[in-house]
């Protein structure tokens, strides 16, 4: 899979920022723009095991449509 022009900023920004010791990133946007995928580079670059990966939703149905895809440990916001 290939990363748009804007994810491939958001992965060097990610990675970037937890080489930093920052505690958390923020990913946003619209359904469809790609987060999701990101994510997974994201993991992917960083050697990160998976099971460490917490993923947060506004809604119970973005949160089932993480939870569709594979990604674990999801949870809403509340």
């Amino acid at each position: 899979m290939i990363l748009t022009k804007k994810q491939e900023e958001g992965l060097k920004i990610a990675v970037a920022r937890y080489k930093a010791g920052e505690k958390y990133t923020v990913i946003s946007g619209y359904a469809g723009s790609g987060k999701s995928t990101l994510v997974h580079f994201i993991i992917e670059a960083l050697d990160i095991n998976e099971e460490d990966v917490c993923y947060c939703a506004f809604t119970g149905k973005a949160a089932e449509v993480l939870r569709k895809k594979g990604n674990k440990n999801v949870c809403t916001l509340h």
